[in-house]
């Protein structure tokens, strides 16, 4: 896949499936300012969305797909408020509390520390009935099944 340093979070997302040959993909992350971008301007490419416990959620971009959204959230703290208050602005998306959780700040490793609760929520969700990854946009030998992409950069300028 060819460097462009110019691109936005979104766009090396798309370049990045595209090149992988996925038409969708589920996404998830604890920061859903990642991934606003991808809903927002490319709801087609998303099967499905999982905002694990994130301490901040605009829910705006992510209305066109509620449907397809996942919130797991903590019992108490930023994450619980988040998620309660996008809820009421995305009826369509599902939330779901870990009991006994607290995640008192964005440091918290929920994914590391509740590993197999987090896994049966998502395949239970309606997120996670939709086929991991739809048609591929070209022919490539060999199947991507998961993958965890870590950006880093200097974002946009």
């Amino acid at each position: 896949m060819p460097q462009k340093h110019n691109l936005s979070p979104t766009d090396r997302l798309i370049a990045l499936m595209d090149h992988l040959g996925l038409g969708t993909a589920h996404f998830g992350t604890p920061i859903p300012r990642d991934i606003s971008g991808l809903a927002a301007e490319h709801p087609e490419r998303l099967a499905g969305i999982v905002l694990c416990v994130p301490s901040r959620l605009d829910p705006a971009p992510f209305g066109d797909i509620a449907d397809r959204v996942l919130m797991i959230s903590s019992e108490r703290g930023p994450a619980a408020e988040a998620t309660v208050r996008a809820a009421l602005r995305l009826p369509a998306a599902e939330r779901s509390v870990l009991t006994g959780y607290d995640a008192p700040g964005s440091w918290s490793d929920v994914v590391a520390e509740r590993t197999q609760e987090i896994a049966a929520r998502v395949i239970g969700s309606s997120a996670g009935k939709l086929p991991i990854c739809r048609g591929p946009r070209r022919r490539r030998r060999g199947r991507a099944r998961a993958f965890h992409i870590r950006s880093r950069g200097q974002g946009r300028r």
